[in-house]
């Protein structure tokens, strides 16, 4: 009698480790997931269209990692000559965003060449941020956008022909600045 007490003592006592290091494991994910999203929530986007010369495009790296190969999606109104509605994607591709820095960029800088040969800006077109893609020091892909941050699994491309949609070569001039305590070290 004493061995079938023991032997549910044991195959209770086993049950209950089972559900702790169940609990600790999925606490272990969790902490994984918070610590890959870390340098990624730091990084965001946005458009100024109200700004000088048009407004503009910024993107802030609040963290203390560079971040590479980083790709903007922006979408304006094709130039009104001859008037359109239709609306042209624009892809500036190959971006690296330094540790504690805002990359800032004229709506007017971000040049397009039309297939008439005629170069309009922009701020011609009015200027809405579509999303960021870009990749973090562990070399996860992500994907940022107005409200959304969101891990990309498998990495994707995005480049200028990929996309499926009208797409211009973009002519960017980026102004740099260090964001003097606003940026997270470790």
């Amino acid at each position: 009698m004493a061995a079938i007490g023991g032997l549910i003592f044991t195959g209770v006592a086993t049950y209950y480790a089972a559900v702790v290091s169940r609990q600790q494991l999925d606490q272990v994910k969790e902490d994984r997931e918070q610590e890959s999203r870390e340098q990624a929530s730091r990084i965001t986007l946005w458009a100024d269209p109200y700004g000088k010369e048009g407004g503009g495009l910024h993107i802030a790296n609040r963290s203390p990692d560079a971040a590479t190969g980083a790709s903007v999606v922006v979408a304006g109104k094709r130039p009104p000559k001859p008037p359109s509605h239709e609306v042209a994607v624009y892809v500036i591709e190959g971006l690296t965003l330094p540790p504690c820095s805002e990359l800032a960029l004229k709506a007017t800088d971000i040049k397009t060449t039309q297939r008439e040969g005629h170069q309009y800006s922009l701020a011609d077109e009015g200027m809405f941020v579509d999303s960021l893609l870009f990749t973090d020091a562990s070399g996860q892909q992500w994907r940022r956008t107005r409200d959304q941050l969101e891990k990309m699994t498998p990495a994707v491309t995005v480049s200028a022909g990929g996309l499926g949609r009208t797409v211009d070569k973009v002519l960017p001039k980026f102004k740099v600045t260090a964001l003097d305590g606003d940026c997270a070290y470790r």
